[in-house]
């Protein structure tokens, strides 16, 4: 990792270890609604996988509803 990426992630690090945890909280669960909209896009094994358990990417509001998505296993 180069020093300005370094560098950059230490400033965000620093920042966000004061935030209230709700409000990190929030962060993380809009951080994992973004990935599971884009796996749910680009890869064929989730959205099947997200399809037979009847759900989706925009289902996911709080994260006690990751229990109704599926784990995958290779």
């Amino acid at each position: 990792m180069s020093l300005p990426r370094k560098l950059a992630y230490l400033s965000a690090a620093t920042r966000n270890q004061w935030r209230p945890a709700s409000a990190i909280s929030a962060r993380q669960l809009a951080d994992l609604k973004r990935l599971l909209a884009l796996v749910e896009e680009r890869v064929p094994l989730y959205r099947d996988s997200f399809r037979k358990a009847g759900v989706r990417a925009a289902d996911l509001h709080t994260l006690a509803d990751l229990r109704h998505f599926p784990s995958v296993t290779r």
